[in-house]
């Protein structure tokens, strides 16, 4: 959506093409690849509707596990332990086929192919994945290459210095000089237009 943002300020246009584009990001932190799914979390509770983004977190396998585990052990009678076991092996096995499908080394450059390491690096993700969804509703700022952005519930965007404008100032103020000194004229009015002002 930021990015959408920006080519439509700049009145620039995009086209598809049948050529295959390498996506990899290469090698992540820790801390990278929780500042990105939490920017791209943070984002899609704008563009989505309410309830996707509540049900987001039931497609992550540890609480899809439970509750199906649960539902299971309800119904059955079953271990939970065990069926929450088979759960995960079975979630793990499926990202294993859906990796090795997609696995591609072009020019060399590619994602680690070594087996241990992507287990470590999985149930690192599944374990973190609940904390950075709720770590990621707590706002609607985002930083994105090293500006602030606030996303508005249209789905657009207002830049840096409007993120911290909107928490000082009233909503009529905000509509005024804030506003205008913070995004291109033709945005401003725009947005006042939707404030209503």
């Amino acid at each position: 959506m930021i990015g959408l943002s920006l080519w439509h300020e700049l009145g620039l246009k995009h086209a598809m093409t049948s050529d295959v584009a390498m996506d990899f990001l290469g090698a992540l932190s820790v801390k990278d690849y929780v500042d990105r799914r939490v920017r791209w979390i943070r984002v899609r509770k704008r563009m989505t509707p309410i309830v996707a983004t509540i049900l987001e977190p039931f497609t992550e396998s540890i609480l899809c596990g439970l509750c199906g585990t649960w539902a299971i052990a309800r119904l059955f009678g079953a271990t939970r332990s065990a069926l929450f076991l088979v759960h995960m092996a079975a979630w793990l096995f499926v990202d294993l086929g859906v990796k090795k499908a997609l696995e591609t080394d072009v020019k060399g450059i590619g994602p680690p192919s070594g087996g241990p390491m992507f287990i470590v690096a999985w149930l690192l993700r599944e374990v973190m994945a609940l904390p950075i969804f709720v770590y990621g509703v707590t706002s609607s700022d985002v930083v994105w290459r090293g500006r602030r952005y606030t996303i508005m519930a249209s789905g657009e965007h207002a830049k840096g210095e409007f993120a911290e404008c909107r928490r000082s100032e009233t909503r009529r103020r905000l509509a005024g000089s804030c506003l205008e000194r913070a995004v291109d004229p033709g945005y401003a009015l725009h947005l006042r237009a939707r404030m209503g002002s």
